[in-house]
This record gives C-alpha cells, structure tokens and sequence, in this order.
C-alpha cells in the first residue's frame, strides 16, 4: 500500500524469543511496502543460523533485510554500534520514501537506536580490565551475583553468560557509586523526526514455553550441533563472544563430550525460558509499546496490527 506523505514512518515490533516478531514484521512490511532493520544480536552474525531464528532464504528474499549476516563470528559489536548503523539503515529506507520495521529481542540494541544511549559514563579501562580479570578467575555466575548485590534490576534483565553488559554495569556502579539502571535514557530528538508506531507481542507464557520446548528441539534435530562442529573444525574459537548466544556453550559442551544431548536439551529451555522472562519484564518497561497478545504468526494479531498502523497513520495527517 501506499503511506501517506508526512513525517517517514518507523514501525517498531518487540517481544520475547519464540513469539513470532520476525513473522509479524515480515507480514507488516509486505502490507505496507516496507523493509526491515533487524536488532537482534544474534542475527548479526554471519556463520551462526540453526540457533539463531533468523530469518530464512525464502524470508530474506521475501522482504528486504538490513543488518542480518553483517559480522564475522570473531567480532563484537555494541550499543553503540547498534545506534549508529541501525539509524542509517532507517534513514536510508525511508528516505526511498518506504516505511523502516525495525524487530528484535535485544532490548538494549532496541533502546539504542529508538531512543539513544544513557548518560552513563563513559569506558573506563583500568576498572573494565579488572572485572574481567575477576570473570577469568571466578566465572560469570560470580559476576552476575555481584551484579544482583549492587544493582539487581540490571542483573534482572540480564543472563549470567552476559559477560559484556555484566562488565559493563558493575563498571558504572564502582566508577559513581550508582546503579547502571539508575541513569535515564538519552532521549535525544532523532526520533522526533518520524511517525513511530512501536508493537509488542504477548502471548499467553504457558503457550510461549511449549513453543521454546519444541523449538529447541528442532534446532537439535535440524543440524544445530554439526554447525557448531563445522565451526570449531574450521579454527572458531569457543571463547568468541558470538558464542555466549544461549544455548552455543551447551552445544560445545556436547561436542566436547561434557554434556549429553538430553543435557543440552533441559538447560536450553531452562535458559530460554529464563531469558523470554527477562524480555517481558525489559520491553513492558519501554515507553509507547502498543500489546498485542498472540504470537506473530495469528491472522487476529496481523489484523489488530495493522488497524493499529492505520489508525496512528490517519491521526497523524
């Protein structure tokens, strides 16, 4: 269809793993002619797929992608990375004069782009090299513990294996004597610039637990360990942060013949239900989310998104 003129439109879809979000964005920007800026973390990665939800071939050629496969396995990446690349990919897309959907589960990537960074300080090395020599020492369940000590709502929307923003928070708490979850958003005016229309899936959690269960078992059934086997085989290191996706240490971990795959099965769920928790609890916080409670894929949701579109669309002009 076509968007009216006025202000570009930003079409936002959020929600836990497993609930549908790259279905729903697929089918939104089809209805209105857009493409689509992934920030997920995990998507990011060229050479990871079986564990990663991302979309398919059929899917990339489908609808446009931008960010999905950019980085190479050694890399990492951050939020302001994700800032940064995410706002061109948008301003790009709707400078063509077409909607930008942006989808993802990582909350801070999402919060990034949408509404900037905090006004937390900045890096400190000395203090960051410190923590990880203490993670190298006593591991990340040690980190995360201290974490919750200090600063428990951050450590609430994070994974122990989190090794990243887990440095990263404990860094501003010693560096101020304040919690990271204390420091506001940097709200700044970008963007003010577009018609955003921000959308959250919820569906019933009992549901979206079965629904993890079963994923996690086709991801073991549809090659999940020989991709990571390939990986290792061609020189990857397990040590790589692309690897603290959930469920790649348990993978490695059966490869390495520590684990058993019903092992990596129970503590995959465990852990993605866990992480799916911390999602609901993370995006419900976030300003100007419209709820949709079902999964994606429902035709109901797609009808009550896209009313929901028209709607701000026409109130809009």
């Amino acid at each position: 269809m076509t968007v009216r003129p006025g202000k570009p439109l930003v079409i936002s879809i959020v929600g836990p793993t497993a609930s549908g979000k790259s279905a729903l964005a697929i089918a939104v920007a089809e209805r209105f002619g857009g493409e689509i800026v992934n920030c997920d973390s995990l998507q990011l990665y060229r050479d990871i797929h079986v564990g990663t939800g991302k979309p398919s071939a059929a899917d990339l050629a489908r609808i446009k992608h931008h960010l999905v496969g950019i980085l190479e396995l050694p890399e990492v990446y951050s939020a302001g990375d994700m800032q940064r690349q995410g706002r061109e990919a948008i301003e790009s897309i709707v400078r063509r004069g077409v909607p930008a959907v942006l989808v993802g589960g990582t909350g801070f990537y999402y919060r990034a782009v949408l509404f900037g960074l905090s006004n937390a300080p900045r890096r400190i090395p000395e203090l960051r090299e410190r923590l990880r020599a203490i993670v190298i020492r006593q591991g990340d369940r040690f980190l995360f513990r201290m974490l919750q000590r200090v600063d428990a709502a951050s450590a609430s929307r994070l994974m122990p294996a989190d090794r990243v923003r887990l440095v990263r928070a404990l860094e501003v708490y010693f560096a101020t004597g304040i919690p990271f979850s204390e420091f506001k958003l940097g709200l700044d005016s970008w963007l003010r610039q577009f018609r955003w229309i921000g959308l959250g899936l919820s569906p019933d959690r009992k549901v979206l637990y079965d629904r993890i269960n079963r994923r996690v078992e086709e991801m073991l059934r549809h090659g999940w360990v020989e991709e990571v086997s390939r990986l290792l085989q061609a020189g990857a290191n397990p040590d790589w942060k692309a690897f603290d996706a959930i469920g790649y240490r348990e993978v490695i971990g059966h490869i390495r013949g520590t684990l058993t795959l019903d092992n990596v099965l129970e503590q995959v769920r465990r852990t993605t239900q866990r992480y799916a928790k911390r999602q609901y609890t993370w995006f419900r916080k976030e300003p100007g989310i419209y709820w949709l409670h079902g999964f994606g894929e429902d035709p109901e949701v797609l009808r009550e998104a896209v009313a929901k579109i028209h709607r701000e669309m026409n109130e809009a002009c």
